[in-house]
């Protein structure tokens, strides 16, 4: 036994000390055994070994929680992302030529918008269903103009329109309204709009897209329909079509401004667009009044399915000086006669046929004293005469329910009714259920004129003069994303006009708050 140590016989003593013959000492093995068996030892084999599988464990976790992060933060949870765009400080505004340079004034850094039609974008997260749209501007505008922002709609230049400065709209909580419907007309009653559009024979101003159930026309034919009539800038018509259709157009741009004028020329069908095309820039991108060139373009469609249509015709700088097509159904909604010598073309007169279904006003409106006239009207076949004698600011012609037609010696005249305009009454039809109108800045209007209104507009708040506007827009499935940037407009009509070029509008900030929701909330409200 001399292999083992004293301090083992001194620990093992007993052993040592009893008689020999009646233990069975331990082998040198069994020792060893018993040692690499032990439990503390194992333990300390297992920590000597750790280290490797904490490297593996953490290969195969950190992975693991970044995929959990991803999919909670970007599909269970709701996000808002905001974007602020400090107007004074930085242009995030284009074309650059129609926004000023920087300007201070009491501390406040801004811009200028001095055009039309003023862009900007701003990133989309996918699946976010909600944009909101905040802006400082201060309200320098004429009489009866107001401010929208669009957002892109469509993959051509289309924009969906929501009211950012309306004053004839401050006073809508007098009102009873239910989910953006607002009852003008105390003789109805109050609708929610999935049950509106159903209501026949009112009379609905909007600003939102607004669902229309077509009227089925038996006089319609194929005669040909020439409209030489000058109109100034865009239009909307409504067209009864089937089969083959052909539209022929006229352009002359009159540059009162500089930038190019193209007129964009687009049919759709239930808001869907069936074709669109282009007539370009007459080559003129400077101020230059004295120059006449006429532009014509034709857009042909084939095999079109019996129906309403609208033909659309883009704002720009210029006259529409002729269409024509090969229907007898063609009305609008709101004309803008340009026979005047003003527009470098001849003053010749212009007439107009409508119809109505109650009492109410048509409006009459020129920014130009050649546009102030007596205008000529037969009311139930009776003639009679209205006096419009003023300009920058509108006149109302009271009429009660009937069939009118108008003739307008000097046109430089905008005219519109609650009801559909022709240039004939062969050419006249009601597209739609209910009449349909855009929203004015004319609270009276609307009250004279207007059953019910469908609008989502909020009423901007006040600081020290300048007004803080917001609106909201649906971003799923209702509009156009490119490379994950929506497209986003101001739009102020009256900087088109030559007469209102110095009321430029004043721009702070703009902020921006896309919300995404996630798929807890999602659920929550299912």
């Amino acid at each position: 036994m001399g292999w083992y140590s004293e301090n083992y016989k001194k620990k093992n003593k007993f052993i040592f000390n009893e008689d020999k013959d009646s233990f069975e000492l331990p082998t040198r093995e069994t020792e060893i055994k018993k040692i690499i068996e032990h439990p503390v030892e194992q333990a300390i084999r297992t920590i000597k070994k750790e280290p490797s599988k904490k490297i593996i464990y953490s290969m195969l976790l950190i992975p693991l929680i970044l995929i959990i992060y991803i999919i909670y933060a970007n599909f269970l949870v709701s996000k808002e992302f905001n974007y602020f765009y400090d107007i004074g400080n930085d242009n995030y505004l284009s074309p650059q030529f129609r926004v000023s340079e920087y300007l201070k004034e009491n501390n406040i850094t801004y811009r200028n918008l001095t055009g039309g039609l003023v862009y900007f974008s701003v990133p989309i997260p996918r699946n976010a269903e909600k944009i909101k749209i905040k802006t400082k501007f201060y309200p320098y505008f004429p009489d009866d103009y107001v401010m929208t922002i669009g957002a892109k709609d469509r993959e051509e230049w289309h924009y969906k329109w929501n009211q950012l400065y309306n004053p004839a709209l401050n006073r809508l909580d007098e009102f009873q309204n239910k989910e953006g419907v607002y009852l003008i007309n105390k003789n109805k009653y109050l609708l929610p709009l999935d049950e509106l559009k159903y209501e026949r024979g009112v009379i609905i101003a909007t600003d939102n897209p607004y669902p229309l159930l077509p009227n089925i026309i038996l006089d319609y034919n194929k005669t040909e329909t020439l409209i030489n009539v000058s109109l100034r800038g865009g239009h909307t018509f409504y067209i009864y079509a089937s089969g083959d259709l052909e539209v022929n157009v006229k352009k002359q741009d009159i540059n009162w401004y500089d930038g190019s004028d193209e007129l964009q020329i687009s049919l759709y069908k239930d808001e869907v667009l069936v074709k669109n095309i282009t007539i370009p820039d007459d080559g003129i991108t400077t101020v230059n009044k004295s120059q006449v060139k006429i532009q014509t373009e034709k857009i042909t469609i084939n095999n079109l399915e019996e129906g309403v249509y609208k033909l659309e015709f883009s704002n720009f700088d210029g006259l529409i000086k002729e269409v024509k097509l090969n229907t007898n159904k063609i009305v609008a909604e709101i004309i803008f006669l340009a026979d005047n010598e003003l527009y470098n073309v001849e003053t010749k007169p212009s007439r107009l046929y409508f119809e109505s279904s109650r009492a109410g006003q048509i409006r009459l409106m020129t920014y130009h004293s050649v546009g102030i006239q007596n205008i000529s009207y037969m009311e139930n076949g009776v003639n009679k005469t209205f006096n419009f004698y003023q300009e920058d600011k509108p006149l109302y012609m009271n009429i009660s329910a009937g069939k009118y037609e108008m003739s307008f010696p000097k046109n430089d005249i905008i005219v519109s009714a609650p009801a559909y305009f022709s240039f004939e009454k062969n050419q006249y039809f009601e597209p739609f259920k209910q009449v349909i109108l855009p929203v004015k800045n004319d609270f009276d209007w609307i009250e004279n004129n207007v059953d019910y209104l469908v609008t989502n507009y909020k009423k901007p708040t006040e600081d020290n003069g300048w007004l803080i506007a917001e609106t909201e827009f649906d971003t799923k499935n209702n509009l156009y994303l490119k490379d994950n940037q929506l497209s986003l407009v101001f739009n102020i009509p009256h900087l088109t006009n030559p007469e209102f070029k110095n009321y430029t509008i004043p721009i702070d900030w703009i902020n921006i708050t896309v919300y995404k929701p996630g798929f807890i909330n999602k659920n929550k409200m299912n």
